[in-house]
């Protein structure tokens, strides 16, 4: 009888251990951002972004706005309209198109033509993601001219 007591309290705290919930689910959080590259020609910047969604359910982007400074000046600041479902722990790779101002395309001109080795960036974002609230991100890194590739950096 003493014996039995202790196995049968061993199995009641086995299975109730069995019944515990599975890993905690990811939501709610703003999805991380990463400048893959960006490409300036006839005073545009051509920007490849990659978006990467943290949760463990579907993020809905429907808006952007992003803007860059780089080395302290604004390169560019605009909005687009975006229909980008990621599924989760997804990624996506999202290229942007906006007019570079004057002072910055001459900064990233200069960088590029100098062989610079690195040009720091700031990159503000604000995106509209349905089902939550908005999302405002910020980056700081630095930008590397690409080798034979004038005009385009990492």
């Amino acid at each position: 009888m003493k014996l039995s007591r202790p196995i049968v309290l061993l199995t009641v705290v086995c299975l109730l251990g069995g019944c515990a919930t599975g890993p905690r689910q990811i939501r709610l959080e703003p999805p991380s951002l990463q400048v893959e590259n960006l490409r300036i020609e006839d005073g545009v910047v051509h920007f490849r972004l990659l978006v990467h969604n943290r949760n463990d359910h579907v993020l809905y982007l429907s808006e952007a706005a992003v803007a860059m400074r780089i080395d302290g000046t604004e390169l560019f600041n605009a909005a687009w309209q975006l229909d980008l479902d990621m599924g989760p722990r997804g990624r996506e790779l999202v290229t942007l198109d906006a007019p570079a101002t004057p002072a910055g395309a001459e900064i990233l001109s200069a960088a590029g033509q100098s062989g610079r080795a690195g040009l720091p960036f700031e990159l503000s974002s604000a995106f509209v993601i349905e089902d939550m609230r908005d999302a405002e991100i910020g980056q700081k890194g630095f930008l590397h001219p690409v080798p034979g590739q004038p005009g385009e950096f990492r």
